[in-house]
C-alpha cells in the first residue's frame, strides 16, 4: 500500500556513532527538545561500538531506530541511515554534538522556500558542553563556498528527494573529513540551492576524540575533489 503524505516521517535524523557513550545521550535528547508539532524519526547508526554506546541507547526503547552495523567508516554509516529513512527531510547529527533547543522550530520555518539544504551557524562548546565561541558560517554563495576547502560542519537540513539526483555520500574513502564538502560540491554543481539561516543551530562539541579532529587527511581524496570539481588544491592545506 502507497504511504500517505500523513504517515511520511517530515524529517529524519540519522545520528552516527562509534564508541561515544559520553555523548551519545545528549545528540539524542537534543532531538526532542524542540519540533514537538514534527514528525520525525531518529535513527541511530552504530558503526560497530566496542563500548557501551548501545547499553546507553536501551533507554530510548520504541523512540528512536538503533541500525547496528560493523566498523566500515562514517560515510557508509550515514548512507545506511540516508536509506532507511522516510522523510520528506534528513539531517546527519555527529554523536559527539547536539541541537540547539529551537532547531526544528527555526529551520522548520524556512521549509516551505524550497531549497535543496539549509544549515545555520553553531556554537563552539567543549566536552562539558560549556560555550566556548560562536562560529558564523558564510552565506550560500557558489563561489564562496569553492574557494573554502571545506563547509558546513553539521545539522545540514536536506531534501531528501536530492539523493535520487545527486546520490549518497562518496564511500571511497573512508572518515576522510571532506565528506559533507564533497556532498554540498555536487549539490550545487547542479544548479541547486541552499539557504543560510542566520542563526546558531547546532552544539559542536570539541574534544580530545573529535572525528573531524582525527580525519584522515587523504591526499587521493583531496586530489579526487580538485580534479572533479575544478578546485584550487591549496584551498585544501590553509588554516582557518
Amino acid at each position: 500500500m502507497l504511504k500517505t503524505l500523513n504517515s511520511i516521517p517530515h524529517i529524519s535524523i540519522i545520528i552516527t556513532s562509534y564508541n561515544y557513550e559520553s555523548f551519545i545521550c545528549d545528540a539524542v535528547d537534543s532531538c526532542f527538545v524542540s519540533g514537538q508539532n514534527l514528525k520525525k524519526e531518529i535513527i541511530v547508526i552504530d558503526d560497530g561500538s566496542t563500548d557501551k554506546t548501545l547499553d546507553k541507547l536501551k533507554k530510548y526503547k520504541d523512540k528512536i531506530k538503533v541500525i547496528e552495523k560493523k566498523n566500515e567508516g562514517l560515510e557508509k554509516a550515514v548512507n545506511l541511515g540516508i536509506t532507511n529513512s522516510n522523510g520528506l527531510y534528513w539531517v546527519r547529527l555527529d554523536a559527539d554534538d547536539y541541537f540547539t533547543d529551537n532547531y526544528f522550530e527555526i529551520v522548520s520555518e524556512y521549509l516551505h522556500l524550497d531549497y535543496s539544504f539549509y544549515y545555520g551557524d553553531h556554537f563552539l562548546v567543549d566536552k562539558n558542553k560549556n560555550y566556548l565561541k560562536t562560529i558564523v558560517m558564510p552565506d550560500c554563495d557558489v563561489q564562496t563556498i569553492r574557494s573554502m576547502g571545506d563547509f558546513l560542519p553539521g545539522a545540514v537540513m536536506y531534501k531528501k528527494d536530492i539523493v535520487n539526483i545527486i546520490g549518497l555520500y562518496n564511500e571511497k574513502f573512508k572518515n576522510s573529513g571532506y565528506e559533507n564538502y564533497d556532498y554540498i560540491l555536487r549539490i550545487i554543481e547542479k544548479n541547486y540551492k541552499g539557504l543560510k539561516i542566520n542563526k546558531p543551530l547546532l552544539n559542536y562539541r570539541m574534544h580530545n576524540n573529535n572525528m573531524s579532529k582525527n580525519r584522515n587527511v587523504n591526499n587521493r581524496f583531496i586530489d579526487h575533489l580538485v580534479d572533479r570539481f575544478n578546485l584550487d588544491k591549496n584551498i585544501f592545506y590553509k588554516k582557518f
